[in-house]
């Protein structure tokens, strides 16, 4: 039994995306069940659910509040009330989350959601797109049926559409709540041929249409053997076009954690053990992907302790000077740089020669923008070292290119590209001055080409992503 029962009618109506926040139902009047129900929030504190708090603001009512469902980003709370006021019976009332942390006065869907009837059990999706509820109003074919309404452009809910028969009856349906997917989804029904009053069922959902684009990121920070995790542990998830951030605590059985991330933005992960962080990682969901589940493990090493021997400090080594070698007498006709064309089988290539050293590296969609630290790129740094060695210096040209398909994460593709060679330039940078070589002396930059190119984009990134990848590129020459 949970920690989150009491003497009164106790009920879970509802889990928030992550996890992290249950909603509870409870009655409060004794011997007056339904009378003066309202709805509870608990969080999960490591295995411990919390003591169970009233919702605040004017959620709660004298009057009966039956049921709650949150958005995947915790901002928005649709729930169900028979206060006064409304436009009858039971109405869906939604709150947003208040710059201060605490819920705004309850607003009503107004008479697009609620009719003079009853509606209950709203459920949202994690993509906060589409709203499903129960209502014994609109085109009901009999007790309360279930209708689902998109979201619009507008921020305005469409006209509720029943999910008609099969799935609803002439009885009661009503607690529909969808899988992550968009395949599937439980609800609870009267129809005939069941074992009891109301039954839950599962029922596929055979659409293509439903499928959802969002991904759901299965997080678990893996700590040392036979001990149990810290509890000062958090991912803190930055959604790279908006700023936003949301934090999430691991569970201290397993260090699993769950977030939902919307299509068509960046995340960057920061893995914090108290005040230090210990682990980033970004993830970039496409704008038209399908639904994907990604998997994130990060293992929390042991604190490392000072050492009781003696450190002993010894004197820098002095910088190896590079050696110069002698020109041959004949002149040496320049090899051409070999020009290399995208293929997604090879998207890294170098060509290095006496004359020359040329690196390439082809992206996939908005990707591979932080580095170009691979493993060929350190042959190219050891080509650019030879043409100093034996030239004495060398210039070197930083082109980047970015396609026209809209990036997620930064504001414009001439961002991307920009960004894109700077990180070459920088990383150039810093892997020359590991071998001793100082910008300015042996080596220079040329003004640096940095493009945007290619197809117009027709939101066909899926059709034509080869048209599009060709080019996204960072391309450098040294010579």
């Amino acid at each position: 039994m949970l920690n989150l029962n009491s003497t009164e009618n106790d009920a879970s109506i509802s889990i928030s995306p992550d996890g992290q926040t249950m909603f509870i139902y409870r009655d409060t009047t004794a011997g007056r069940r339904g009378a003066d129900g309202r709805i509870f929030e608990s969080r999960l504190v490591g295995e411990t659910w919390s003591e169970p708090q009233l919702l605040g603001s004017d959620i709660n009512t004298p009057n009966w509040e039956t049921h709650a469902t949150i958005s995947a980003d915790g901002q928005t709370l649709y729930f169900v009330s028979n206060r006064n006021g409304g436009i009858g019976g039971r109405d869906i009332y939604k709150c947003v989350k208040l710059p201060n942390g605490e819920w705004s006065r309850a607003m009503n869907l107004g008479a697009g959601i609620n009719t003079p009837w009853e509606e209950d059990s709203p459920f949202l999706t994690p993509d906060g797109q589409t709203l499903y509820f129960a209502s014994s109003g609109h085109s009901s074919m009999g007790g309360f049926d279930i209708f689902y309404s998109v979201l619009g452009a507008d921020g305005e809910w469409s006209t509720p559409m029943n999910m008609g028969y099969p799935l609803n009856t002439v009885d009661d349906d009503a607690f529909f709540v969808p899988m992550a997917d968009g395949r599937r989804a439980y609800y609870s029904s009267a129809k005939a041929g069941g074992y009891g009053m109301k039954d839950i069922y599962l029922v596929e959902l055979p659409e293509v249409t439903n499928e959802s684009s969002l991904a759901v990121l299965k997080g678990f920070i893996i700590g040392e053997e036979g001990k149990n995790l810290p509890n000062d542990l958090r991912i803190l998830v930055t959604n790279a076009k908006t700023g936003e951030v949301t934090e999430y605590r691991p569970r201290k059985r397993d260090g699993g954690y769950v977030a939902i991330l919307q299509p068509c933005c960046g995340y960057k992960l920061e893995y914090i053990q108290g005040k230090k962080i210990f682990h980033e990682d970004y993830i970039n969901v496409p704008c038209e992907s399908s639904y994907k589940e990604i998997e994130r493990e990060v293992y929390l090493l042991p604190v490392e302790l000072p050492s009781e021997k003696p450190v002993v400090v010894l004197p820098p080594d002095k910088p190896k000077q590079p050696e110069v070698l002698v020109a041959p007498e004949k002149p040496v006709v320049p090899e051409a740089p070999k020009e290399f064309a995208y293929d997604p089988k090879t998207p890294i290539n170098i060509s290095i020669s006496d004359a020359h050293a040329h690196f390439s590296r082809y992206f996939t969609y908005d990707q591979g923008e932080y580095s170009v630290a691979e493993d060929m790129f350190s042959d190219f740094i050891s080509g650019v070292e030879n043409i100093i060695n034996l030239r004495g210096s060398a210039t070197i040209v930083v082109e980047s290119s970015a396609s026209n398909v809209p990036s997620s994460r930064f504001k414009s593709n001439q961002d991307l590209s920009a960004h894109r060679n700077k990180v070459a330039r920088d990383q150039v940078i810093q892997e020359l001055t590991k071998r001793g070589f100082t910008q300015g002396k042996q080596y220079t930059f040329s003004t640096p080409k940095e493009l945007v190119q290619g197809k117009v984009y027709e939101n066909d990134a899926k059709k034509n992503v080869r048209v599009y990848e060709q080019w996204q590129y960072i391309k450098i020459w040294a010579e």
